[in-house]
């Protein structure tokens, strides 16, 4: 797995590539925490060359989610995930916890 963070005016963008599973979740939850520590509330996790999210994944979403709620109106959204990654996210109800769109541009928009 491959993770690149971009920090825009109002929004962090964190690009995830390849397979989030077992070994791979922890690096993605440090760096999501690592912004969530900085202060920077408002977070973009583009997904889509992501092709497989284990449950370690998914915990680390939920994790970087929670910490920003509460922290002046931030929040974790998702963009562009793959058939089977939007499925995995639909099938544990993260699309009703999560804001997805189908483009980063849209996501960093939303903010």
């Amino acid at each position: 797995m491959e993770i690149s963070t971009k920090e825009l005016a109002r929004v962090n963008v964190v690009e995830v590539k390849g397979r989030v599973d077992h070994d791979s979740a922890p690096d993605l939850h440090k760096t999501l925490d690592e912004l969530v520590q900085a202060r920077r509330y408002n977070i973009v996790v583009d997904l889509s060359g992501v092709d497989y999210m284990s449950s370690g994944g998914l915990k680390a979403l939920l994790s970087a989610h929670k910490n920003t709620q509460g922290r002046q109106r931030g929040d974790v959204r998702l963009v562009g995930p793959s058939a089977l990654v939007a499925e995995t996210l639909k099938l544990v109800g993260f699309d009703r916890i999560f804001k997805i769109y189908p483009q980063l541009v849209d996501a960093v928009g939303s903010f």
